[in-house]
């Protein structure tokens, strides 16, 4: 089955334009998953440090 250039020219530029959004739909998934993954963090480190606190403190929860 042969293609007109003009037809390959417009089929060019649907995958274009869906590895655009992908790239654009990865790039968003990549910053809210390192936004999730510090606020893990941090939710680690405030917890562990309660915990030593009260450890050190001899204090209860």
């Amino acid at each position: 089955m042969l293609r007109s250039l003009a037809v390959v020219e417009k089929d060019m530029d649907e995958v274009r334009k869906d590895m655009r959004l992908l790239d654009k739909l990865v790039y968003k998934a990549n910053i809210e998953n390192a936004f999730n993954n510090e606020s893990a963090e941090a939710v680690k480190k405030a917890i562990g440090f309660k915990e030593g606190f009260y450890n050190k403190h001899g204090k209860g929860r």
